[in-house]
């Protein structure tokens, strides 16, 4: 058991729903109070994690003021070089392209230039960080002068430049590819939940009006659209290969669709032997089954309707027939769930306590509890992508766990790297067997 004072990677000052991490270590996370007059931001905050040696941190970026619509959803993605970020505003879907650019030394203390007019009025604005700001009024030729004429000076006084970590160097900038509406018009609708394919070719949104409807990435065009269910949808998650999507109902059910034709493939049932206690889906994530990239199962997350007091449940659905195979009870109502890359771990958030749990995905096996991780529920749970891909936070750990609340705090848990069995270990061992085995055998005459 891990505390809960450990592993704070930043604050920021409004309440989070949505954290996306990159393998090149950019956290973005997204938030906000609402469109009630609270004074909160609403928004989203772009940060690079970094290491001093002792402890890990995310340094700011950019923060992108969303005006008055908080950031409940997004999707964060890459086609080539280019990272593109997928939100959910109310009851649109809007692209954005996010480039990192390097701050020249030249810039340091200067107002660097806005986005897109488009990205700017599709919320509010961009506000970039800078340690400094510095405005100079057209009319003023001799202000500019003088200040020129400083600059110069001290270029020529500074024989080295300071050095600045990322955080200081870079900066995101984000031009609005396009905006959609992705939801039927009524006064309620909203879109709730965005996710990409494997391969960052098509998108799938789903909110209040029960559709599940598919777009190409780059442009936002409309591939499809399954009337999936009668009330808004909660939750979906795409198989590592592509072909299937399962979809989380209000109405407590959820079912699997293939993408290919849009036919459903089942619907997934579930019963307790608690009969007086009925349970709805909550959240669902295809797990990717370990050395095979195009076979997954299933892990849902389960709550007790009306009675908090019962056990919520993890169970692992068979990825041939999508019957259950286990299930797991545990002693708090759930509000987030998150897969590791690789297959091998997945994670809860707990509603009432703000703790966070890891567990091994084909036992469903606790290996980390993290007691009062956050002072109030977990709102979202991402892993960093697996050892196998470039990422600096699974370098020295087997996982690590992005955690987020509506306590503004962004977190990070470790799982720790387990003892390897090396070469000459494993030869040994069998030569030993071996020894031992023949001669046990000529000692028996056998």
């Amino acid at each position: 058991m891990a505390s809960a004072e450990t592993g704070l990677l930043t604050r920021v000052n409004f309440p989070l729903y949505c954290v996306k991490l990159l393998k090149n270590n950019l956290l973005l996370v997204g938030g906000g109070g609402g469109s009630s007059n609270t004074g909160i931001t609403n928004g989203m905050e772009v940060f690079t994690i970094v290491c001093n040696g002792e402890r890990y941190m995310a340094k700011p970026l950019t923060k992108f003021e969303t005006g008055r619509v908080a950031i409940m959803n997004c999707e964060i993605f890459e086609q080539g070089r280019f990272i593109f970020l997928a939100v959910g505003a109310e009851a649109d879907l809007h692209l954005y392209k996010v480039t990192l650019k390097l701050k020249r030394p030249e810039d340091e203390g200067l107002v660097i230039d806005s986005p897109t007019r488009e990205a700017a009025s599709s919320f509010v604005q961009v506000r970039h960080r800078r340690r400094s700001s510095l405005e100079v009024s057209e009319d003023s030729p001799n202000e500019m002068k003088e200040l020129l004429q400083e600059v110069e000076e001290k270029k020529t006084k500074t024989k080295k430049p300071a050095k600045r970590d990322l955080g200081e160097s870079m900066y995101a900038e984000f031009n609005l590819v396009k905006q959609v509406q992705s939801e039927c018009i009524a006064n309620d609708a909203y879109l709730k939940v965005v996710r990409v394919n494997p391969t960052n070719d098509w998108l799938v949104t789903g909110g209040s009006d029960g559709y599940l409807r598919f777009w190409k990435s780059d442009d936002l065009e409309k591939i499809k659209e399954i009337q999936a269910h009668s009330k808004e949808i909660d939750d979906i998650d795409v198989s590592p290969c592509g072909t299937k999507i399962i979809s989380i109902c209000k109405d407590q059910t959820a079912s699997v669709w293939k993408f290919e034709d849009g036919s459903k493939v089942c619907d997934l049932l579930w019963e307790t032997k608690h009969n007086a206690c009925k349970y709805h889906f909550k959240r669902g994530r295809f797990a990717v089954i370990e050395g095979h990239k195009n076979k997954s199962f299933l892990i849902t997350i389960h709550n007790p309707l009306g009675k908090p007091k019962e056990p919520a449940y993890v169970v692992q659905w068979d990825h041939e027939d999508l019957k259950r195979k286990r299930a797991k009870a545990l002693p708090e109502v759930l509000s987030a769930l998150a897969v590791s890359s690789d297959g091998r771990f997945f994670a809860v958030g707990c509603m009432f306590s703000g703790s966070v749990e890891i567990f091994t995905t084909f036992n469903l096996q606790s290996v980390k509890k993290i007691e009062n991780a956050h002072k109030s529920f977990i709102t979202g749970l991402e892993f960093a992508p697996s050892k196998n891909d470039a990422c600096s936070l699974t370098v020295l750990h087997d996982a690590s766990l992005i955690s987020i609340s509506v306590d503004n705090q962004v977190k990070v848990h470790h799982i720790p790297k387990l003892p390897g069995v090396t070469l000459w270990w494993a030869l040994s061992v069998s030569t030993v067997v071996l020894f031992v085995t023949f001669s046990a055998l000529s000692y028996f005459g056998v």
